[in-house]
């Protein structure tokens, strides 16, 4: 009786046993299919949130000097409140000071006399089909720029994390690009393929290192006349048509009338000047002395100095 009643135990404990297990590896199956199903819904929003960023990337961002940043779009303001509050820092242009301030994060009201000052490095270009854009940079991008760290495979991504832009409407024929001179401790600017007139802002960066236009349209540096800054290294018109340099001989080993990006290859003014007063003439071939007319053909010298033979022409 003892033995049946062990028996009957046994098999009890057997049942409960793979009964245990059984559910056990239910849940298992269920758990792993709530895993499988919570990785697939996170792999899906990962996916929607890197389109969304994305597009927001495409819509929000630019490059400046093969640099992408981020560009903040114009928030609406209050026009009365713009316009004060710009001429009160010496703006006459409401657009570009309205895009300054909402590059570095203020609203207009907010803009003081020192966060105008912290501005070392300033740059135009075109942005959007209806829009431009400006980056302004502190005096931490322009240690980065003249410092070794441009051999770094990481430089770019350095230099657009101390850049900040913005847009601002641009029109040619009203607008004046006049008011950048209120940044008056800039060291390094860029100006590239806006349509400019007046260069006479420049005299108020007494602390310049670089500037560079391009393709602006420049045809008058009069306005440049008596600037010469210790500092300066550099100065590009490069595709500008400027006829008349007199004004800015001072600087003449400084300025670059042409210069390549490509090949790095470039002509300062100096050397333009030069090359413009004293041209250099081709030498004349050094022709032989036996050089003579026969059978009505003449002796042509070619690259070796040789005559040149054409007799097979009249074969």
């Amino acid at each position: 009786m003892v033995k049946k009643l062990l028996a009957v135990m046994l098999c009890i404990m057997a049942v409960l046993i793979f009964a245990g297990c059984a559910q056990d590896k239910k849940k298992d199956k269920e758990q792993n299919a709530l895993q499988q199903n919570n990785i697939k819904n996170e792999q899906k929003e990962n996916i929607e949130n890197n389109e969304n960023k994305e597009n927001k990337n495409s819509k929000n961002e630019d490059l400046i000097d093969g640099i992408v940043v981020d560009i903040k779009p114009l928030a609406d303001v209050n026009e009365d409140v713009l316009d004060s509050a710009a001429k009160t820092l010496g703006f006459e242009n409401e657009k570009l000071f309205h895009a300054f301030a909402n590059a570095i994060g203020k609203n207009p009201e907010e803009i003081t006399k020192e966060d105008v000052d912290k501005v070392h490095y300033i740059a135009v270009s075109p942005g959007t089909k209806y829009a431009h854009t400006v980056a302004v940079g502190y005096v931490d991008y322009v240690d980065l720029c003249l410092s070794d760290a441009r051999q770094q495979d990481n430089f770019a991504e350095m230099l657009s994390s101390r850049v900040m832009v913005s847009e601002f409407n641009y029109n040619i024929e009203t607008d004046t690009l006049f008011d950048l001179g209120a940044f008056k401790n800039v060291e390094m600017f860029e100006i590239y393929n806006v349509a400019i007139s007046d260069v006479s802002f420049v005299k108020n960066y007494n602390q310049l290192i670089y500037g560079y236009f391009r393709n602006n349209g420049i045809t008058d540096v009069s306005s440049l006349e008596g600037y010469c800054p210790e500092s300066l290294r550099q100065l590009d018109f490069t595709e500008n048509e400027i006829s008349d340099w007199t004004s800015v001989d001072a600087i003449k080993d400084k300025i670059l009338v042409f210069y390549d990006i490509s090949s790095g290859m470039s002509i300062d003014l100096e050397t333009f000047l030069e090359q413009q007063q004293d041209p250099v003439e081709a030498p004349a071939p050094e022709v032989p002395e036996n050089n003579t007319k026969e059978n009505d053909e003449y002796f042509i010298v070619d690259e070796s100095g040789k005559p040149a033979d054409f007799s097979s022409l009249f074969d």
